[in-house]
């Protein structure tokens, strides 16, 4: 996946925000659209209500808004993002009551390092079918948005211990995923873990 964060050339953090223009929103969602099919695919896991999904993140990504942004690319993956936990807030709400019973106990996990964050690209097919949609979210939220816990509880409109618990399992699994294809391989000689 190429890379899809916005460098702003100003070292003044205040002018790194700007009102956009719905023309660099178009281009942009034009320029990633991959990504953000991806991303929404992902998400959603069912590729028809992706397209939805797109759709719908580009009317309120080019919609006037007063919002100043920081980066377009956040913006547009922000976008996606509301847009697909809008389509399946039921069904987190749903998990995030299972989840809140069984808190995490290591509440402290860093974003996704470049090996597990390569194997959640590689691997979306067979991730989203062995995640649920509110491991799924936390991944993306946590792992690769880099939303604090918080944060992402507040987005997903749920507790923080459901979103950590959450987050903990997803990570869990691509450390099971990840030996999996370890041993699985040539170089599967040595332990994992």
């Amino acid at each position: 996946m190429s890379s899809f964060f916005y460098q702003c050339p100003s070292t003044q953090p205040d002018e790194c925000f700007h009102h956009s223009t719905g023309e660099e929103v178009r281009d942009l969602f034009q320029e990633h659209k991959e990504e953000l099919a991806w991303l929404a695919v992902f998400l959603t896991g069912n590729a028809e209500l992706a397209k939805v999904c797109v759709v719908d993140a580009f009317a309120f990504a080019t919609s006037p808004s007063d919002e100043l942004v920081e980066s377009l690319e956040r913006w547009t993956r922000g976008c996606t993002n509301r847009s697909a936990v809008e389509m399946q807030q039921s069904r987190i709400s749903l998990l995030a009551c299972i989840y809140e019973r069984t808190p995490c106990r290591e509440c402290n996990h860093d974003a996704l390092a470049p090996v597990p964050l390569d194997l959640l690209c590689d691997q979306p097919e067979q991730l989203g079918l062995c995640l649920d949609v509110l491991c799924r979210a936390a991944l993306v939220l946590i792992g690769i948005e880099h939303y604090s816990p918080s944060e992402s509880a507040q987005i997903l409109k749920i507790s923080r211990t459901a979103v950590e618990s959450a987050y903990c399992a997803a990570l869990e699994f691509l450390e099971v995923l990840s030996c999996k294809m370890l041993m699985d391989s040539d170089i599967g000689a040595q332990p994992c873990c």
